[in-house]
């Protein structure tokens, strides 16, 4: 241990050279690793936030399962543009808009919306 004394008579602070409060350590963008060097993934997604073990000890073998960990939770938590096929998705935005285009009432010449 370390003790670091300030001005006050009356504050210390002690610093311990191998802090365990947080057990892992930043290595790189949303990439930690902990004291067995097993790196973790750690992002929040949507206000979410996932933390998951890469369970490798390789940093270029973390970082590759770090982007496949981000694109599965970006589908799972639906930050993709549409799910559906392309020409599916185009022939359901354009049955959904028909239906909502004749359920909406007109004012006059105009639509509410």
């Amino acid at each position: 241990m370390i003790k670091i004394s300030t001005n006050s008579r009356f504050m210390s602070k002690i610093v311990r050279k191998n802090d365990q409060s947080n057990p892992l350590r930043k290595v790189g963008e949303c990439l930690y690793r902990n004291r067995h060097g097993v790196y973790f993934a750690w992002f929040s997604i949507r206000g979410k936030q996932v933390k998951r073990s890469l369970k490798t000890s390789d940093k270029e073998l973390a970082r590759r399962r770090l982007g496949e960990l981000r694109k599965v939770a970006a589908r799972l938590h639906g930050l993709e543009e549409s799910r559906l096929p392309g020409p599916l998705a185009k022939a359901f935005s354009g049955l959904s808009n028909s239906i909502c285009a004749s359920a909406v009432p007109k004012v006059g010449n105009q639509r509410c919306c």
